[in-house]
């Protein structure tokens, strides 16, 4: 029987190569964590701890699915973002560090006591439920095409005690069911063209779900016109809008936006530097 500290060696030295020594450090702890059911202080505490042979098993396997690039996230299951743990699987997109800041932005800029939100292509929920432990009085729809990733979500609402109102629809076709007018329109939607799959990391192509991901090479703005037209008929006076976007295609967003008259339009960067997240709103005087 092998003991926690072997474990740990084996992770390390079959990823090794593909990580560096902190990053092999952590996957190792969340590795042997998952399969044995430990916290990080037991583990340090008990590394001579023997481990059954189920146990042992799920670890090489753990170790042999990154090797195959599988991310860790959808191999333990679960990931955090804003302070809260989320369910993901190969349905959902992983909860990214600067979808966090988006969600940070919407909290700073937001001065209604009882806003309503909503939320487009969803995902795992994260950023419905996020903004929903932050704002609690707020109204949160949230909505996205896959009834998969829906259940996800739900599962991640009931987890985290956010009341939150799912609609599995397609706003590129299906705008007619959602109903209701929003204070806050929220959207981090499919924005990587598909020319752009060679310079993405593996792990991102082969694990994640395309539909969520990418859009044709031709139409980099699809889902930002389709969802600000949405805009312009269902925003509240004064409502806003706020995207993640392409930082390819920032000066583009805003242009559009504008064209569509929308005010007070701002590209932001994420910490990254890169042009990341745009805001902007819609005045009374300019809805139809």
């Amino acid at each position: 029987m092998k003991t926690i500290q072997h474990c740990f060696d084996y992770v390390r030295h079959h990823l090794g190569n593909l990580y560096s020594p902190s990053e092999v450090r952590q996957i190792a702890f969340a590795l042997v964590g998952e399969a044995a059911s430990l916290s990080l202080a037991e583990m340090l505490i008990n590394k001579d701890t023997k481990l059954s042979d189920i146990q042992v098993k799920k670890i090489e396997s753990f170790t042999n699915r990154m090797q195959n690039g599988e991310p860790l996230q959808y191999i333990l299951g679960s990931t955090d973002f804003c302070g809260l743990h989320f369910e993901v699987n190969q349905n959902t997109l992983i909860p990214r560090p600067e979808t966090s800041e988006l969600v940070d932005w919407i909290v700073r800029e937001n001065k209604l006591p009882n806003p309503q939100i909503i939320d487009i292509g969803t995902g795992s929920g994260c950023i419905a439920i996020s903004l929903k432990s932050m704002i609690s009085s707020a109204k949160i729809t949230a909505i996205d095409i896959s009834c998969e990733a829906l259940e996800v979500a739900r599962r991640n609402a009931e987890r985290n005690a956010a009341s939150i109102r799912f609609i599995e629809a397609d706003i590129l076709n299906e705008s007619e069911k959602i109903g209701g007018t929003y204070d806050i329109i929220v959207s981090n939607p499919p924005y990587i063209r598909e020319c752009e799959k060679g310079q993405m990391e593996r792990n991102v192509v082969d694990y994640e779900p395309h539909k969520a991901l990418f859009v044709p090479d031709g139409k980099p703005l699809l889902f930002y016109e389709v969802i600000s037209r949405f805009g312009t008929e269902r925003l509240n006076p004064n409502g806003r809008i706020f995207f993640e976007i392409n930082q390819l295609f920032g000066r583009e967003v805003c242009d559009m936006l504008k064209y569509l008259g929308y005010k007070d339009i701002e590209l932001k960067k994420d910490f990254y530097q890169n042009d990341r997240m745009v805001c902007a709103t819609l005045y009374k005087s300019q809805q139809n």
